[in-house]
């Protein structure tokens, strides 16, 4: 990491924001913080805390987290209470884990799942108590 922290500086660059990869490789198909496989989701929150580090030792905040593969095809599938559960406690361990280090939640709408957790604004401000400035949280 310091030899591309290096070349990072040497550009007159610097990293604005870390993004922990919780979507492009096979282990996270079933999910990754809301996997219903305790291990799985055990090593993503890991993932997500390394992220966090790294951030920190770069000078880089926030850590952007998506939950690419957490969510579901068709209706009816999916423990929704269980899920939301596992997100709310996902993303305590990780705040938790270095207050300094701000944890960003992208939202999309889809893809690779057909729905997501976090599709909307509004999903990510219902769950999280943030509500846009000058605004009231629902």
């Amino acid at each position: 990491m310091k030899e591309v922290y290096g070349w990072v500086n040497e550009a007159g660059l610097a990293v604005t924001v870390v993004h922990p990869d919780l979507w492009t490789t096979r282990k996270w198909g079933s999910g990754a913080l809301v996997a219903s496989n305790n291990k799985a989701r055990e090593k993503a929150i890991e993932v997500v805390k390394n992220a966090m580090d790294m951030s920190e030792q770069l000078g880089a905040n926030p850590v952007d987290v998506w939950f690419g593969q957490d969510g579901w095809e068709y209706a009816f599938t999916h423990d929704y209470m269980k899920a939301w559960d596992l997100v709310a406690e996902s993303l305590a361990i990780e705040c938790d884990h270095d207050p300094k280090v701000h944890v960003g939640i992208e939202y999309k709408i889809k893809e690779p799942r057909v729905h997501m957790h976090f599709g909307t604004l509004g999903k990510v401000s219902c769950s999280t108590g943030w509500s846009v400035p000058g605004t009231s949280s629902l």
